[in-house]
């Protein structure tokens, strides 16, 4: 097993339901501009084009958000992204793991994001699609 990094690398997480609850109450308008459709763009050239929040069928919603160089907001969105940046500190955890440790979450309802580090460090990634066990 390898060693966990020499300094840094600790794991942010932040309920993303939390956050939105948060902006709901005290920003509605970030709340309309990050949902808007077209609003956010992530990735590169074949990149995903939507928005921070979408509305899911249930009624609760799903996040897509990134923070890198990879991220573009349009002009209605960037007003308030300050706003979401301090929602989502207010909800973050941060969660030191030691080698060999994990964690699992759902990828349209947790942020998350890592430290910087230094040293060794590997971290393996697992995707996989929710199943509808029924009653």
């Amino acid at each position: 097993m390898r060693p966990a990094a020499t300094t840094g690398g600790q794991c942010l997480l932040a309920d993303g339901h939390a956050v939105y609850a948060d902006l709901a109450e005290d920003h509605p308008d970030a709340v309309a501009a990050l949902s808007e459709p077209r609003s956010a763009f992530f990735g590169g050239r074949d990149g995903h084009l939507g928005s921070v929040f979408t509305p899911r069928p249930d009624g609760r919603p799903q996040i897509r958000l990134r923070w890198d160089s990879l991220a573009r907001f349009s002009p209605l969105a960037q007003p308030y992204l300050p706003v979401l940046r301090a929602a989502i500190a207010r909800r973050q955890r941060t969660l030191t793991l030691a080698a060999g440790q994990g964690y699992v979450l759902d990828n349209t309802r947790w942020l998350h994001a890592r430290t910087a580090f230094t040293g060794p460090r590997l971290c393996y990634r697992a995707l996989g699609e929710p199943m509808d066990v029924g009653p």
